[in-house]
């Protein structure tokens, strides 16, 4: 990192590794649901109702630019291990679950 043309500082591939594994939740114990999502305003605000109303903690949410037949992958992380009621309500909603994980803390 330059502070004009004075060095100050130097971000490193560990640097950067150690962000990423702090955007994505990975030192959380929780449960990471990974979702199709129809690519419009307000889908993914439905789902993070859903662990609002229950009163769940959400952990990290992340949406890469690719999608699937028009739909966005979501990958949700909440604090919690209690899913399966989740998934129900969800799925009832009509929302699409790729993938359900328990995701234990590094």
């Amino acid at each position: 990192m330059l502070d004009g043309n004075k060095l100050v500082g130097i971000i490193t591939e560990t640097d950067i590794l150690e962000l990423f594994v702090d955007v994505v939740g990975l030192n959380v114990k929780g449960t990471r649901f990974t979702m199709l999502l129809e690519d419009e305003p307000g889908k993914l605000f439905g789902v993070l109702k859903v662990f609002k109303d229950r009163n769940i903690n959400i952990i990290s949410v992340i949406s890469p630019t690719l999608t699937f037949e028009g739909k966005r992958m979501v990958v949700i992380q909440i604090k919690t291990h209690e899913y399966e009621d989740i998934v129900k309500e969800l799925e009832k909603a009509g929302y699409e679950i790729m993938n359900v994980t328990k995701w234990p803390s590094l």
